[in-house]
């Protein structure tokens, strides 16, 4: 297990200052959370570059790109335009049901992309079991981003049954041919990245990454836990080494070698670097924790006033309640976080906000009130006002954090826990205060 946080809870910032060799920090791709406005905030806070979450390539295959203005406005009121990259589901690939509602409420966005934010630090995670279709999706999406990751590391039913994910760490070759096909496909200033966790010993894990970089990849971060693992142990620290040190032997200095698993500190983060070898770090559940893990120099940003610069990037993103509170949900609970960690984990909250008051929030507008995100009057008109943008096709049900399978479920808020939902226009109207 790595160190522990530190007293307070909140994570130590990285410190330039510190001594070690210098290292990169990126945002891990995760899904419903690697989203606009987890990716944005990652990189105001000094994250070197953030990952998309998994897109499947059919999903993206089938999908159009559309560029759009969004008027946002500064902590300070004045609007200014975003120029954005949508990726929305076509209505050629709905069902009859599906394309009447996107008639009426607009197609789902896939992809939100902003080129002004995000142009030379974002990565697009492909989810893919065949080469031919990574690469056609790769093919698709490369001129909106700096790099393409396939994903060979997710260890749930959705993406193994379909072949992709960890699935490909069990069938090398064709692992390998993914990430041939796609580097072919590319130019060659596009890197061809993978991730990827421990295989059954070192020497499998080894022979892994050489496959993969002899296919072509520039890039490869390894998670350190295998597929059969739980995420609440301890990341196998003690395997990495050996295995980042064949990624730079094997791609004589020119690949990146990456750790991700369990960095929740400061201290956590020169370990990987100093002891694991690794040229970089990707943070995940961490991130999720406080993403100011991300800052440079100086203490973290309080967990309460994160979760508050969120909320305020949702509403720029104009991103669905329905996402945002599902993210919220993740940052505010920590039972995918290692056993040993927990008691390092505060989350406890100045307002008194639990994860009850927000599962029933049912709108941005109820978020922004549960989270004291204040607003001046003509901007609250503008979100009670404004038409939800259709959410992507992830489901959300608040009994995944209310009723947990397999853990103690959080019980519904009764009367007097209930989140401060706004009955009339008037009510959430809040005064001339900072915009957010």
């Amino acid at each position: 297990a790595g160190l522990p946080s530190t007293e307070e809870g909140q994570p130590d910032a990285p410190d330039a200052s510190s001594g070690t060799r210098p290292f990169k920090m990126y945002l891990a791709p995760m899904v419903r959370c690697s989203t606009t406005p987890l990716r944005t905030l990652a990189l105001h806070y000094g994250a070197d570059a953030c990952y998309t979450e998994e897109m499947i390539d059919r999903s993206i295959l089938d999908s159009e790109r559309i560029e759009r203005s969004v008027e946002v406005r500064d902590a300070d009121g004045r609007r200014r335009e975003y120029g954005v990259v949508d990726y929305v589901r076509s209505v050629t690939s709905m069902s009859a049901r599906q394309a009447k509602r996107a008639a009426a409420e607009g197609s789902p966005v896939l992809l939100r992309i902003v080129p002004e934010l995000e142009r030379g630090r974002l990565v697009y995670q492909i989810g893919s079991g065949d080469d031919v279709l990574a690469a056609r999706a790769a093919l698709k999406v490369y001129r909106d981003v700096s790099g393409i990751n396939i994903n060979m590391g997710c260890p749930k039913k959705f993406s193994t049954s379909g072949g992709m994910g960890a699935a490909l760490l069990s069938d090398p070759q064709r692992a390998f041919a993914i990430v041939r096909s796609v580097r072919a496909a590319l130019p060659p200033d596009v890197p061809v990245s993978a991730k990827i966790r421990l295989l059954r010993d070192t020497a499998a894990t080894v022979d892994f990454v050489r496959g993969l970089v002899e296919a072509g990849a520039n890039m490869i971060a390894v998670h350190a836990r295998t597929a059969g693992m739980r995420e609440t142990e301890d990341a196998l620290w003690e395997r990495v080494r050996p295995v980042l040190d064949a990624v730079r032997s094997y791609g004589g200095g020119a690949v990146e070698a990456v750790y991700n698993g369990d960095l929740y500190t400061r201290e956590d983060m020169v370990r990987a670097v100093e002891v694991c070898g690794a040229d970089a770090v990707m943070l995940a559940r961490p991130a999720l924790y406080n993403t100011s893990i991300f800052r440079p120099v100086g203490e973290a940003v309080p967990k309460h006033q994160v979760v508050r610069d969120y909320l305020g990037e949702c509403v720029k993103w104009q991103t669905h309640h329905k996402n945002t509170k599902y993210v919220i949900g993740e940052m505010m609970n920590n039972r995918r976080a290692p056993s040993s960690r927990k008691i390092h984990l505060p989350q406890v909250y100045p307002g008194g906000q639990t994860m009850g008051r927000l599962c029933a929030c049912h709108s941005i507008a109820d978020l922004c009130k549960l989270w004291d995100v204040r607003m001046t009057e003509d901007r609250w008109t503008r979100l009670l006002d404004a038409r939800p943008r259709p959410t992507t096709e992830h489901r959300y049900d608040d009994a995944y954090f209310l009723a947990p399978k397999g853990g103690e479920g959080v019980q519904p808020p009764g009367t007097a826990e209930r989140a401060p939902t706004v009955s009339s226009k008037r009510q959430r109207i809040e005064g001339a205060a900072d915009d957010r």
